[in-house]
């Protein structure tokens, strides 16, 4: 019976369902043993070719995607720091130019003023030129007679031998007239409409004022011919009495030059003579001095001609207001006509233009249209208001759409003068 069981086929021993159980756990086991048994190690062959493969893979679109990403950010970066260096770089730039030539200019002023020549020889004058900007001529001593050739051989012979030229600060080795230790000076802007270039004058020996042929003279004469002409007529008034040949260029980019006087105390800075704020004229010549078509057209003090014996004051306050260049440089253009007593003044843009301060900063609230300099009390958007025209000692005049408006940065000096009661 054992053989013929053994000699039988698998499946007639066991039953048909009894046989698809004993498959089905056969297959089962057989899987079980094959997927849950522990990996083997890769040999290093085999390693190798995985990384070589991983090697030669390309980027996925997302990694390309943040990379491009981070590179835009990083290149963002370096262009924002690139241009913070250079707008501060040029920003430094700008403002230690404004503030050197301004401290330069101030010094070179000082110098003058501190030699100013006082008694019955001496002269101070200013006040408006026929622009309606600020001007100062007087006479001072000259040490430049010590320290040039024109000093030692000047007036060695007399003018019928041919030292007869005046010298006016160019070279010493001319045939100069003896220069007697003193000369006149004088601090004016270009004569041009919206100008910003200053320039000195300065001649010995001193002329014979009213009239005479030194720079105070050339004042003089240039109100008297120009009256009440334009400022463009009146400029081409004081070119023609050698305003080229005469006077040097001292400074450019210069919006303002001003002076204020005191007498006795400093609280005479905020208040001239009759409890009037015109305290940016002076005149040390009494009336019995002046000519009469002076009396009537140059100008006074306090707009009068009241006959006052100023003689020369105990101090200068000097304030120059310098023009500031890219990036700074504030200027733009008048929107809409203006009369001398408007006090609202529309612009085309004020982007950039200091807003009002008050108190010991006060001396930036100005701004300047062609040659008149206007403080103003509020700036909202493109609007100056609470104006008050004719500042700094300037005359209030019409100013045409498209005239220049400016500001600038504003530095002072007080100088104590020699001459002073």
């Amino acid at each position: 019976m054992a053989g013929t069981l053994n000699a039988l086929p698998f499946s007639s021993v066991i039953p048909a369902q009894a046989g698809i159980q004993t498959t089905w756990g056969v297959a089962s086991r057989l899987c079980r043993d094959v997927f849950d048994q522990p990996q083997k190690p890769l040999s290093a062959k085999t390693s190798r070719h995985r990384r070589d493969a991983t090697k030669h893979r390309g980027f996925t679109l997302v990694e390309l995607l943040v990379a491009i990403a981070l590179l835009s950010v990083l290149g963002l970066m370096l262009i924002t720091s690139v241009r913070q260096v250079i707008e501060i770089t040029s920003t430094g730039t700008a403002r230690g130019e404004a503030v050197g030539t301004g401290a330069s200019l101030l010094s070179r002023i000082d110098q003058d003023l501190r030699q100013m020549a006082g008694g019955n020889g001496g002269r101070l004058v200013c006040g408006q030129d026929p622009m309606g900007r600020m001007f100062i001529a007087f006479i001072r001593n000259l040490p430049e007679e010590r320290t040039t050739l024109g000093g030692y051989y000047s007036g060695s012979e007399r003018i019928e031998s041919g030292y007869a030229d005046m010298w006016r600060g160019q070279s010493a080795s001319g045939t100069f007239r003896a220069l007697q230790g003193l000369a006149e000076v004088c601090y004016v802007m270009e004569p041009k409409v919206a100008s910003t270039k200053l320039y000195r004058g300065i001649v010995a020996p001193i002329g014979t004022s009213p009239s005479g042929s030194g720079v105070i003279g050339d004042m003089e004469q240039w109100h008297r011919q120009a009256g009440t002409s334009v400022p463009a007529a009146a400029a081409n008034v004081l070119r023609n009495l050698g305003f080229d040949d005469h006077y040097q260029l001292l400074a450019d980019n210069v919006l303002y030059l001003g002076f204020e006087f005191a007498m006795n105390g400093d609280e005479e800075w905020e208040g001239g003579m009759g409890g009037q704020s015109a305290f940016h004229y002076w005149e040390s010549a009494t009336d019995a001095y002046l000519s009469g078509w002076l009396d009537q057209s140059w100008p006074r003090r306090n707009g009068t001609g009241a006959a006052v014996d100023m003689d020369f004051p105990r101090a200068i306050r000097v304030t120059v207001t310098m023009d500031y260049a890219i990036p700074l440089k504030n200027a733009t253009y008048l929107a809409a006509p203006l009369t001398p007593t408007d006090t609202t003044i529309i612009v085309q843009n004020a982007e950039g233009f200091p807003a009002p301060t008050f108190g010991l900063s006060r001396g930036q609230n100005f701004i300047r249209v062609n040659d008149e300099w206007i403080e103003f009390g509020a700036l909202a958007g493109n609007v100056f208001s609470s104006c008050k025209r004719g500042a700094r000692g300037t005359k209030a005049l019409a100013h045409t759409p498209g005239a220049d408006v400016r500001a600038g940065l504003t530095m002072s000096r007080i100088v104590t003068l020699p001459v002073g009661r």
